[in-house]
């Protein structure tokens, strides 16, 4: 499993990190399996651990008022964090759940920052997958965008992996419409 790991987070940004660092980095973490709509990373929770996702599907999740958000999804080779948490030792503002059954690689923040203190080649391929995080982000405001059925057909043609495996309610949350409209428009797009 680690072999497909590697293989993923290799296709994650344009920057490769040798292999002897790559060895280094996941010899110092464990795989953690969750079932699907288990929670990873609780909101308010402080979890400075960093998490790749080996197979499955995770999103970020937050409440505004009653109503719950999804700005973005992970799927294998994604490495993800809570920011609040490993840079200000304060409670996660996201919770970070699986959307279906997912194993993720779980990295110590010792064993990270251990890394970042003692390998330049790691320090450049982390700085180079920030900056494809934020790359992806722009994307997403790019590409899903326009009416709800644009979202959704934008969604089913470049992330079909979503769409088969997330419940509705989630993939709603994140196209930003009522999961009877989402129904609505699956028929719709059929």
């Amino acid at each position: 499993m680690l072999a497909g790991l590697k293989k993923a987070l290799a296709q994650e940004c344009d920057f490769r990190l040798p292999e002897e660092t790559a060895e280094r980095f996941l010899a110092g973490g464990e795989w953690r399996h969750y079932d699907s709509l288990q929670t990873i990373i609780s909101a308010g929770e402080v979890d400075s651990n960093c998490y790749l996702v080996g197979s499955g599907i995770i999103r970020y999740v937050y409440f505004n008022g009653d109503r719950e958000v999804t700005p973005c999804f992970g799927t294998q080779g994604t490495m993800f964090l809570s920011y609040h948490s490993y840079l200000f030792r304060q409670g996660s503002y996201y919770e970070v759940q699986a959307c279906c059954p997912t194993d993720l690689f779980v990295i110590p923040e010792k064993h990270f920052d251990r890394l970042i203190e003692e390998s330049h080649p790691f320090t450049q391929w982390l700085l180079r997958m920030a900056y494809t995080q934020l790359w992806l982000f722009d994307m997403k405001n790019s590409v899903i965008n326009g009416t709800a059925s644009e979202r959704y057909a934008s969604l089913v043609n470049r992330r079909p992996e979503i769409v088969e495996n997330v419940p509705l309610k989630i993939i709603a949350s994140y196209l930003e419409i009522t999961p009877q409209y989402l129904s609505v428009l699956r028929r719709k797009h059929r």
